[in-house]
């Protein structure tokens, strides 16, 4: 059985990104998939884009390219702006990260998964 790590609605916390990074490596994980919401939380008021922006170019593209534990399968949620589509697909084409949104991606040898 494929060992998979799992998580959703991260909302930018880079405590949890950094223990689920760590723990993919320390548990040899065969592939981690983020279910969504993977961006900051957009604030209240004032510029509701520029923190989920920054939040991608300044804190986890960076992790994503040093990362190389295992195979990163990602999707956005409905608190992440579509907006920042193309720099996860700039990271996809870098090799980076795979995303499932509409598509169908092998996760592991023998098994597939559908975003």
């Amino acid at each position: 059985m494929p060992r998979i790590l799992f998580a959703t609605d991260i909302h930018g916390n880079e405590w949890s990104y950094d223990r689920l990074f760590e723990a993919a490596e320390q548990r040899h994980v065969e592939a981690i998939v983020f279910g969504g919401d993977i961006l900051k939380l957009p604030p209240r008021g004032g510029d509701r884009m520029k923190p989920q922006k920054d939040f991608l170019e300044g804190w986890l593209s960076p992790r994503l390219e040093r990362f190389k534990a295992c195979p990163v399968l990602t999707m956005m949620g409905n608190d992440d702006w579509v907006a920042f589509m193309p720099l996860l697909e700039e990271l996809e084409r870098d090799g980076h990260l795979r995303l499932m949104h509409l598509k169908k991606q092998e996760l592991v040898k023998d098994y597939m998964i559908i975003g």
